[in-house]
């Protein structure tokens, strides 16, 4: 029994400190000076998104987790090195990072960062037919998560006013640039001039558009001198030119 009561006073001993650690909430992922620094970095990209974008951004959230044994790590006389490691479109959501120290005593570490911030979305008010042109009343805004979300989005509704939809948008739904284009130049049924320009000639003859286009786009055009089908790029409104 005195052994037992012996062995009992040594191991409290031994892992005395380890139990203050725990008693005064001292963690082993804590490292202040990579958080800084990281938090530094991450506010740096989120800016320059903010300013490449033009967003009118707020509520800006940084929460970053450092792995165990963070707390250990020397601390470094150098700029440290970050290098992001995710594949999120935009710099918010779950976030992956490593950073690295170079000096005399050399390490590496994984971090990881959740981070957030509203940002103003386009959205529709209706359901958008195809080939339908935007107008202002089919548009609004709503203060958005950015990271619920990773694909491309529109945040100024003025800039596709009056552009087409590619396919139908369900209302409500929020509004990709990849949904909308500019509106058709050429629409089918309009009276064109077709262009016909070779090496050593040129010439000019009235069509009819047998589909919609817009610039550059390849289009059936009718002939009505030869009554023949070809296809001719869209120039301008009411022109093309043949493809030889």
């Amino acid at each position: 029994m005195r052994n037992n009561i012996q062995w009992r006073w040594v191991l409290i001993a031994l892992l005395g400190p380890f139990s203050l650690q725990a008693e005064d909430g001292i963690s082993t992922r804590d490292n202040p000076a990579i958080e800084r620094a990281l938090t530094q970095h991450i506010k740096g990209l989120v800016a320059q998104s903010i300013q490449q974008n033009q967003w009118r951004a707020s509520g800006q959230k940084i929460a970053i987790t450092l792995p165990q044994g963070s707390h250990r790590l020397a601390s470094c006389k150098k700029p440290l090195a970050i290098t992001r490691r995710d594949n999120r479109l935009y710099p918010a959501g779950r976030l992956r990072f490593n950073v690295q120290c170079s000096d005399n005593t050399p390490w590496s570490v994984n971090a990881q960062a959740n981070v957030d911030l509203v940002v103003p979305m386009v959205y529709v008010t209706r359901t958008i037919a195809k080939d339908s042109l935007l107008t202002a009343e089919d548009v609004t805004t709503k203060p958005t998560s950015l990271a619920s979300i990773n694909r491309d989005f529109i945040s100024q509704p003025n800039s596709i006013i009056g552009q087409r939809a590619l396919r139908q948008v369900r209302n409500g739904q929020l509004l990709s640039p990849e949904r909308v284009s500019h509106p058709f130049v050429i629409n089918k049924g309009d009276s064109v001039i077709i262009e016909a320009v070779g090496d050593s000639f040129s010439a000019s003859m009235l069509g009819l558009a047998l589909d919609n286009g817009y610039l550059d786009q390849q289009i059936r055009v009718k002939n009505n001198s030869s009554g023949k089908t070809i296809r001719a790029v869209v120039l301008e409104s009411g022109k093309v030119h043949t493809l030889f």
